[in-house]
């Protein structure tokens, strides 16, 4: 099987060329330097600084590095989820050979990752700096390490073969996706949510604190009782500390990942014992899932290869014709929009249908939510709005760019979710600009949406009259108007194909990718215009007239104009780049 491995590896070099394998070859050899560095930097800092160090500073340190290897390792879960074996089950099943060692040999090549190549040298130099420093115990140190990295990759490992099971329906696999990435961004912001709620009373103890230290250090008057209570203080902080290193150290004895670090501060202390059964423990997990992972994936395999996977196609064939011989009203692929054609109106429903069925709509709307949650929290931590009143009207087209540009892959690559489906755009004989104004149909819910939603916000936090709200509600239509000329454009220009599940980009060209980061630039000058009214409302002063909502309502009616004039010629400019965006969305 080795021999087979290598052999494959080795046919896959030499069709590369020499040029890709030169920089494959430099690229391995600056991972190693990079290894090597970590490995030394690691080794020389605890040398130097472990002498002075206290028990609470080895397991904040060995947390820090755990904690930051599961955080990297699981971003590298999060870009490839479905489980890519070195060596397929089902094509070596018929072969007389021990699926076991196959199975140990792709586990094994999951180690190969660049969270492993950055944290194991970084954690075996500091493992060698104990063991120089505090003595021949420490060297349980290396033990600890290894069934760290055991369990984390067994139990990854065992979840990327259970995920890879469920992918297998592309439905299905696309919502387990969403609801990791959704799950994983909120995880990964919940500090920043916690350090924005608890700002304000950290901040108002540090500046009592430090008023009574100026009063006692300059005998200013009441600088007895200003004392006292700096002594009340600072016995309460040194209790609090002192809860919080019980807390902590319980956290890690009780919570598996936390056995690296609780080792080695039982190490430092010379407790042996716990350090022993934390080794044992990391193992005994680590192998547990491990034959879990094994046998079920061998249950997969016959299973799908037997009179099982027949069963279940049945099953699954006969619920598709019950459901389908069920009475159903009107599809939504079959209503009409009164003020567009017929042609128009399919295009937008069919791809409304789309979009709410594909999890990465969903995850691309996961972007507008957490920055609005953060403006929230911002604005309702700051004392001084009144400050911010003149400039309300800039602030509003602020809020709706930044909500605009968060879908920016549904105005700009309007073309690149349809993946192979946009040869039913060439084969229709619907005039090309109505497949445009149909796309803009569809991403209208989800970008007007984003927009009312900034401005009900922005009307709860700074309020203002009822002329400057509608004025900016008719705003929102006016910028969507400009962004999707602006996304038109650039989806006929530079598609980029979306790989099947999720909205990674397949093989993107380099210009393609200056281009769409130089549109992102040039979004607030496309929208720079409709700040006019306001211009016009300060030199020229409201009065009784509502200049603000005039404005924009003859911009809103000008851009209407524009829109329809230009959105036909850029049909014009699709059907004469036909065949290059076919070429993008179907090239392997």
């Amino acid at each position: 099987m080795l021999w087979v491995r290598r052999r494959i590896l080795a046919n896959r070099l030499s069709r590369r060329g020499k040029i890709n394998n030169v920089l494959f070859a430099l690229l391995i050899v600056l991972g190693l330097a990079v290894s090597l560095g970590v490995f030394s930097l690691t080794l020389l800092l605890g040398v130097k600084l472990l002498p002075a160090a206290e028990a609470m500073d080895i397991l904040g340190a060995w947390i820090a590095l755990g904690f930051g290897f599961l955080l990297f390792w699981m971003i590298g879960l999060m870009t490839e989820l479905s489980r890519s074996d070195s060596m397929s089950f089902k094509n070596l099943l018929p072969l007389p050979v021990s699926l076991g060692w196959v199975f140990i040999f792709n586990y094994l090549s999951s180690f190969i990752s660049l969270s492993i190549a950055l944290f194991l040298p970084a954690m075996l130099g500091l493992a060698l700096a104990m063991t120089t420093t505090f003595g021949l115990r420490m060297l349980l140190c290396f033990p600890l390490i290894l069934g760290f990295f055991v369990l984390v990759t067994a139990l990854t490992y065992h979840l990327r073969g259970w995920l890879a099971r469920l992918m297998e329906d592309k439905r299905k696999g696309k919502n387990i996706l969403m609801g990791i990435t959704f799950g994983f961004v909120l995880l990964s912001q919940l500090p920043n949510f916690i350090n924005m709620a608890s700002s304000d009373s950290d901040l108002d103890y540090r500046i009592e604190k430090f008023a009574l230290e100026s009063k006692v250090e300059y005998g200013n008057p009441g600088h007895v009782e200003a004392k006292q209570k700096l002594e009340i203080m600072n016995r309460q902080e040194e209790v609090d500390a002192i809860v919080s290193e019980k807390r902590i150290v319980l956290a890690s004895q009780v919570i598996p990942f936390g056995w690296l670090p609780y080792g080695m501060h039982a190490l430092f202390r010379g407790k042996l014992l716990p350090a022993a059964l934390c080794i044992f423990g990391l193992f005994l997990l680590g192998g547990l899932s491990l034959r879990r992972s094994y046998r079920t994936t061998l249950r997969a395999i016959v299973e799908g290869v037997g009179h099982g996977g027949k069963e279940k196609k049945g099953l699954e064939k006969s619920a598709v014709v019950e459901s389908l011989s069920k009475p159903q009203g009107i599809l939504l692929v079959e209503r009409k929009l009164r003020w567009v054609g017929e042609a128009t109106s399919g295009i937008a429903f069919a791809n409304l249908r789309s979009l709410m069925r594909a999890p990465e709509t969903k995850m691309m709307l996961l972007g507008p939510i957490i920055m609005f949650g953060f403006m929230g929290m911002m604005m309702a931590k700051n004392d001084d709005l009144e400050s911010l009143r003149f400039w309300a009207p800039a602030v509003n087209l602020g809020a709706i760019s930044v909500g605009l540009i968060s879908i920016n892959q549904l105005l700009q690559n309007q073309f690149g979710l349809d993946r192979a489906g946009f040869r039913a755009f060439l084969l229709s004989p619907v005039p090309r600009f109505q497949i445009l104004v149909g796309k803009n149909l569809t991403v209208a819910p989800f970008g007007i949406g984003i927009g009312f939603f900034a401005m009900l916000g922005l009307q709860w936090f700074l309020p203002s009259d009822v002329e400057h709200f509608l004025g900016a509600m008719v705003q929102v239509f006016s910028a969507f108007l400009l962004l999707c000329l602006l996304g038109n454009l650039m989806s006929i220009y530079a598609p980029v194909r979306m790989r099947e599940l999720g909205t990674k980009a397949v093989k993107p060209k380099f210009a393609t990718f200056i281009l769409q980061f130089l549109t992102l630039i040039f979004v607030p000058l496309t929208l720079s215009p409709l700040l006019l009214p306001w211009v016009l409302e300060f030199m020229f002063g409201g009065g009784a007239v509502p200049v603000f909502l005039l404005m924009h309502l003859l911009m809103f009616a000008a851009i209407a104009l524009l829109y329809r004039w230009l959105v036909r010629q850029q049909g014009e400019l699709l059907q004469s780049r036909e065949q290059e965006i076919l070429d993008v969305l179907t090239r392997d």
